[in-house]
């Protein structure tokens, strides 16, 4: 997977989320200001996502490794993007699987 590639598509995706934010959402338990939790899961050759306290459904759960981050209005959309690369990557997420 094109690491710079995904880091712009991932960008473009929190840029998305943090325009959904309304004034009741919080990302986390406990958080004072609004915000969404983004959850990404990803393999070596594709990634998908899902918003929200939703750990059994959505578009990431298909994925063995999870990145998760809270977007706020004030996130910067390319520091969370490198957020949830680095934390797929300590996953080793993007290796291949080889038998």
């Amino acid at each position: 997977m094109n690491k710079r590639k995904l880091r712009t598509e991932l960008a473009r995706l929190v840029r998305s989320v943090r325009e959904d934010i309304s004034p009741e959402y919080r990302a986390f338990e406990g958080d004072e200001e609004p915000g969404i939790q983004l959850t990404v899961g990803a393999r070596h050759d594709s990634w998908s996502f899902q918003t929200g306290d939703n750990s059994f459904t959505g578009g990431a759960y298909s994925y063995a490794h999870w990145g998760v981050i809270g977007v706020y209005r004030d996130t910067n959309s390319f520091e969370a993007a490198d957020d949830l690369i680095a934390q797929l990557d300590e996953l080793n997420a993007f290796e291949r699987v080889v038998d």
